[in-house]
């Protein structure tokens, strides 16, 4: 695994607002979306039909697992850290990370991270959104400096960091029906 971690911090000012909720999580999108339960070890309890085309893992394949089903040798240690911190305090993160779809094919992507809330305010859920970076001449474009800057200098950006937009749950049953349901939608 790399140990990099500044390429890895972006803050940035999103054009909409990460779901809150379960129920926003829940909704349709083309947004590449995983919920998980809100405590370690945070397994999977949701996936939509976008998140499985970018992983390539279908949601009985990840239902009950950890992300860690998409780390591999290339993924960044020092940006899990970050992640992990993020969520155990309960704060929104964005940060660009290797990870690796089901067949075992590396890709980078931007993954924001958001806790929802229940209505009294408690945190109930955690929901990453994924966006696959395209590789143009052979790289992937850079995280701009200044960038760096704001995630590293300023306390009120840590906590101001959150996932980018890029871009089932019981059983086969439930991911097949939901799987057509948003197909449906979309029609």
């Amino acid at each position: 695994r790399k140990s990099g971690l500044l390429p890895h911090i972006m803050v940035t000012k999103s054009a909409s607002k990460p779901p809150s909720t379960l129920a926003e999580a829940l909704g349709l999108t083309d947004e590449a979306r995983v919920v998980t339960s809100a405590n370690k070890p945070y397994k999977i309890l949701h996936t939509n039909a976008a998140w499985s085309r970018a992983t390539g893992f279908k949601f009985t394949q990840a239902a009950g697992k950890t992300c860690a089903i998409l780390q591999g040798p290339e993924t960044e240690t020092a940006v899990l850290s970050l992640l992990d911190s993020a969520v155990a305090a309960g704060r929104a993160v964005t940060l660009r990370l290797t990870n690796y779809t089901s067949s075992g094919q590396p890709f980078t992507n931007t993954l924001s991270i958001s806790p929802l809330f229940d209505s009294t305010g408690n945190i109930i859920n955690f929901v990453g959104s994924l966006k696959v970076v395209p590789i143009i001449n052979g790289s992937v474009s850079p995280i701009v400096p200044e960038m760096h800057a704001a995630a590293l200098s300023d306390v009120r950006a840590w906590t101001a960091l959150h996932l980018l937009s890029v871009d089932e749950a019981d059983g086969a049953a439930a991911a097949h029906s939901h799987d057509a349901r948003e197909e449906a939608a979309r029609k």
